[in-house]
């Protein structure tokens, strides 16, 4: 009783973990059960296996082969070594033959701790879990993916960011890195709380304020470390937390090179077509793909699954923007930047913005602003929910029943 009191929303999010998770498993069963192969098919009965085999889909193909495998070519480099490590590591106590179970298990344990870390980030949004979960693309949180692992480390970097463990931080940043490049959106965020807590911008904006004059003030108002923690704290701490993310890139890019004359952002041009593009340029390239297909198109179809949550996500960073923090403010950015910042450019076969939607579920910022909103409109908030709930079993089914390949998701 205590600790439900003390933890309601950590209760909260944990029944939505529990109901997303059964309610996933209905669909999985769905999924099967009502999607025959033949005639025959009508009066055969289906097993655990062809249930779990629903999420053994594109990207989950790549992240078990490595676990199995390890790195076997530079069209692996891609997909960063966290993940697959993880799920070998509990494949290893339940059986390598159970790569599949290992993989729902570990991206599940991340998307519960993604439960309990949201109570603490978003703090003045509580309900934020029920956003989250109920996303149309929430589902591959529970899919052998890697972005409940990274949600859980961003949220656990800025958690412990806001708590001044920095040490921590410094550690769950280099994780980060080892499981997408998307880490690199929390360099800026963690360094503008760090700076925050150091009064370093109060700092500057009183040296802005009394430039002219000039050394006299900085004398007076600015004290030099005197030892060892006063320089830990000016010089060890931030560098250390500015270069956690581009070392462990780094160091990562080196052994590709090594191993396959290849790093992993060259593989996604050469390998994957991803095109670096600026954004305007991304932009042009949705519209001219766009012209290509009639709009009754399943290309067209799907192509909102990626282009609606970026306008979405989009237009609540520019609403919410006068109200978040620099850390906020730079972290929806780079989130944003990145989404459009290497298109797959195939002609003929889809449009560029391929798995946006899928990318945008780390927008925690993005997730706290609508929340915010809906909880002021109870009405609203139900709308919303129930849509999503809707569309989310949609597009989860036709992940399940692999029908997205026709749809080229990856």
């Amino acid at each position: 009783m205590a600790f439900a009191r003390a933890h309601p929303a950590l209760l909260q999010g944990f029944a939505t973990w529990s109901v997303t998770r059964l309610g996933l498993a209905v669909m999985q069963v769905a999924a099967v059960a009502l999607r025959p192969s033949g005639n025959a098919a009508f009066a055969a009965p289906f097993d655990g296996n062809a249930l779990l085999a629903q999420w053994q889909n594109w990207d989950a193909v790549w992240f078990l082969g490595i676990a199995a495998h390890g790195y076997t070519n530079a069209m692996t480099t891609v997909y960063f070594p966290l993940y697959p490590t993880l799920v070998r590591g509990v494949a290893l106590l339940i059986g390598m033959n159970h790569l599949l179970i290992a993989g729902l298990i570990v991206s599940n344990l991340a998307a519960l701790a993604v439960c309990c870390l949201l109570p603490v980030v978003l703090r003045e949004t509580p309900h934020a879990w029920l956003i989250l979960f109920t996303a149309p693309m929430a589902f591959f949180l529970a899919a052998p993916y890697s972005d409940s692992v990274f949600l859980a480390l961003a949220l656990a970097t800025i958690a412990l960011a806001l708590h001044r463990a920095w040490g921590w931080c410094v550690l769950t940043l280099t994780l980060a890195a080892c499981t997408r490049i998307t880490a690199i959106i929390l360099i800026a965020p963690v360094f503008l709380l760090y700076a925050q807590t150091r009064g370093w911008g109060k700092i500057l904006r009183m040296a802005w304020q009394h430039r002219h004059w000039g050394r006299v003030w900085w004398r007076e108002h600015v004290t030099m470390p005197r030892n060892i923690a006063d320089w830990r704290h000016a010089l060890v701490t931030p560098l250390a937390l500015i270069c956690a993310v581009p070392v462990s890139l780094g160091a990562y890019a080196i052994w590709c090179l090594t191993r396959f004359g290849v790093t992993p952002w060259t593989e996604e041009q050469l390998g994957w077509h991803h095109t670096l593009l600026w954004p305007w340029q991304t932009a042009t390239l949705v519209v001219q793909r766009a012209t290509t297909f009639p709009l009754n198109s399943f290309v067209m179809a799907r192509s909102l699954i990626d282009i609606v949550p970026f306008l979405v996500a989009t237009g609540v960073t520019l609403a919410a923007w006068r109200h978040w923090t620099p850390a906020w403010r730079a972290y929806m950015v780079g989130l944003l930047m990145m989404c459009v910042a290497a298109p797959v450019d195939i002609t003929g076969s889809y449009l560029p913005l391929v798995s946006v939607g899928r990318y945008l579920l780390v927008a925690f910022p993005v997730i706290a602003a609508i929340t915010g909103w809906l909880e002021r409109h109870p009405q609203a908030m139900s709308l919303w929910v129930s849509a999503s709930i809707l569309i989310q079993a949609a597009v989860a089914n036709l992940y399940l029943a692999n029908l997205m390949r026709a749809w080229g998701v990856t």
